[in-house]
């Protein structure tokens, strides 16, 4: 019986017995365990919340990335994953936002509802430019989640 191996990064299962197979690891890698998984995620997550939100920050950071320093990396980004169509909406759901003095509020408040600080646009322009294509997969979903804010009542 030939034995079959998982490409790498692909979910490993436990035998009948709940022993964990052997997994293949690339040249130089070590396996990671869910609690090395779960103990970066809580360092990011407190490393990120200590940043106070800056909302014409992040304004200025979509800015960059589709009309200004990162687009180039943004649009190689999306060509290199193939997500080209998705770049163009993205790029339809900003232009009402481009000039709005509220876009950095409703940024945070997806941010803040998603529980996903990745998803600030300073982060995800840092990731593009770092030559990080999936960056603009949070890109994307920042931007299916961005919605005008109600209006204020007096």
């Amino acid at each position: 019986m030939s034995e079959t191996w998982p490409r790498l990064g692909e979910l490993v299962p436990r035998d009948q017995g709940g022993e964990r197979q052997r997994t293949l690891m690339g040249a130089g890698e070590e396996e990671r365990t869910i609690t090395a998984v779960q103990e970066e995620d809580a360092a990011f997550r407190a490393a990120a919340a200590a940043i106070p939100f800056d909302g014409e920050a992040e304004m200025k950071a979509l800015r960059n990335i589709f009309d200004g320093e990162s687009s180039a990396a943004a649009r190689t980004a999306c060509l290199a994953l193939g997500h080209q169509e998705k770049m163009g909406v993205a790029r339809r759901i900003w232009e009402p936002w481009r000039d709005d003095p509220t876009c950095g509020q409703a940024v945070q408040r997806v941010v803040t509802d998603l529980d996903a600080e990745h998803l600030r646009p300073t982060s995800i322009e840092q990731r593009l430019i770092a030559g990080v294509q999936p960056a603009c997969l949070g890109l994307f979903t920042l931007m299916q989640n961005l919605k005008p804010l109600p209006p204020e009542t007096d």
